[in-house]
């Protein structure tokens, strides 16, 4: 006993009051505690920031008087259970304060002697940022699966609109049949334009970026908007006179700028007033949003969008740009509009973000990198007229629709043609023709790439002509590095003229 007494008095004394209340002041947690009747004995310096109440408004008051009604909540009967038995309680509690803000907190409470302990920590910010991690996590997802889907689509479309143009081809003038498969033609256009929405929502919708005043487009296109929203609805501008220049798309720009003239006039069923503005920003440090990724540091052109409509309900507002998601009736609305506006600002570099409140209209607020000096990308794109020929052409494409089509396009047009599956024998097979004056290739094939085939044809033939057709968008091909640069890429869906006229231009080259 003498032993155990004189170790403990050998130890160093305990911090005295006023050096333990620094300690705690300085943590980022909250540190509280309550008597057994629940009045405040002490509040460190980041349990009163959480408490948003002065610290004399708590200190000595209970719980029940700072917060009326807390102790009809699950927290309270679990304070007071703690308090009976004893048991220490790790558990996250949404707290409601007065003013409706919402926070969420990380509690640990430890039972005391005479009374509770309680460390609270805010973990509100964290959870915004893991909902923004899922939320890009399930973006990435459907993208993947609509960019796939929007490959096989292409294909089918092509096919279906190659041998429908094929077969309008063979009708004499005035033929009945004529007009069944013009209209056909015509719904191919439309599948087409759906096939873009998904590849915008995979953020690979074929782009044309280029230098772009956008007050100019904006001035273009309000010759087009008084006729897509309503009379009553009042349209307004204001556009900065110095604006910096962007590098875009013009005709994604546009789509985007269209999208949310529509959603605005559809929030506004009895008129109101949509606002367009723009002007130049400079973010001298990251901006975190509540949905989608923070802004990054640096010079932007922002649009506005505003509208005096019915705004938009808190428990929509985290799903707005999220795919197929939409708040309309059944029929009216397909939920890719704003999805498809996400994806259009992020293939520019920007960011997309909106603001609104019930009965207050709705704001959307588009961040446009400023253009660097020089700055450009280049344009895949064939070019050419249709003209009949007869040099050799093998074409090289997996999917046997497809194929037969481009051969039966290319011999009606007097080529003699080749026709090759493709796979590892591709080579071999084309490396025995004494004559090849053109390769036609599939980029993305199982067993060989056309890009691997055309080099293996190359060594023997360098100066070999090649057209690369792909169901994928030229801005998805060139940002994965799949073609070198100078290839002509060929987009489909492709009709038949256009599939003649990157022919001809690459032999006639």
């Amino acid at each position: 006993m003498r032993e155990e007494e004189q170790r403990r008095t050998s130890q160093p004394s305990d911090l005295d009051a006023p050096d333990l209340r620094l300690v705690l002041d300085r943590l980022h947690e909250g540190f509280q505690v309550v008597d057994r009747n629940f009045r405040y004995v002490y509040l460190n310096d980041a349990a009163v920031v959480h408490a948003r109440r002065e610290r004399e408004a708590l200190l000595g008051r209970s719980m029940i008087e700072a917060y009326p009604g807390i102790d009809r909540t699950p927290l309270f009967d679990l304070l007071r259970r703690c308090q009976a038995t004893g048991e220490r309680a790790e558990l996250q509690n949404e707290f409601e304060y007065p003013d409706g803000q919402r926070a969420l907190f990380e509690l640990r409470v430890q039972p005391t002697g005479g009374g509770l302990a309680i460390l609270s920590i805010d973990i509100t910010e964290r959870q915004q940022l893991q909902a923004q991690l899922r939320q890009a996590q399930k973006l990435e997802a459907i993208g993947r699966l609509a960019s796939g889907v929007a490959h096989d689509f292409n294909n089918l479309l092509t096919v279906i609109g190659g041998f429908a143009d094929l077969a309008k081809g063979e009708l004499p003038a005035g033929a009945p049949a004529a007009a069944h498969l013009e209209e056909a033609l015509r719904a191919v256009d439309r599948a087409a334009e759906l096939t873009r929405k998904l590849l915008a929502l995979a953020r690979e919708a074929p782009s044309r970026p280029q230098g772009i005043d956008l007050n100019d487009l904006i001035a273009g296109l309000l010759q087009v908007l008084p006729r897509l929203v309503d009379e009553s609805c009042e349209i307004a501008t204001r556009l900065a006179p110095d604006l910096w220049p962007i590098e875009a798309d013009p005709g994604g720009l546009e789509q985007l700028l269209l999208n949310l003239a529509v959603n605005a006039r559809d929030a506004m069923p009895r008129g109101g007033r949509l606002r367009i503005e723009t002007s130049n920003q400079t973010l001298a440090e990251p901006v975190r949003m509540r949905w989608g990724r923070p802004i990054a540091a640096g010079d932007y052109v922002l649009l506005a969008v505003s509208d005096s409509g019915t705004g938009i309900a808190p428990e929509h507002l985290e799903r707005i740009f999220d795919p197929f998601f939409t708040t309309k009736p059944p029929g009216q609305g397909t939920g890719l509009g704003l999805s498809v506006c996400m994806g259009i600002a992020e293939q520019a570099g920007g960011y997309i973000n909106v603001y609104s409140e019930p009965g207050q209209g709705t704001t959307f607020r588009v961040y446009l990198p400023r253009r660097e000096a020089g700055a450009s990308r280049p344009e895949i794109r064939p070019a050419g007229e249709p003209r009949a020929g007869d040099e050799r052409i093998a074409v090289v494409e997996d999917d046997p629709q497809l194929r037969g089509l481009m051969v039966s396009v290319l011999g009606r047009a007097g080529y003699r043609v080749t026709e090759v599956e493709g796979g590892p024998a591709a080579a071999a097979t084309l490396a025995r023709l004494a004559r090849l004056d053109l390769l036609v290739t599939d980029v993305v094939m199982p067993g060989v790439t056309g890009p691997a085939l055309a080099e293996l044809l190359r060594r023997e033939r360098p100066r070999l002509p090649v057209l690369f057709v792909s169901g994928y968008p030229g801005s998805a091909i060139a940002e994965r590095h799949l073609l070198a640069e100078g290839e002509t890429l060929l987009e489909k869906p492709f009709g038949s003229e256009r599939l003649l006229a990157a022919v001809r231009a690459l032999l006639d080259g």
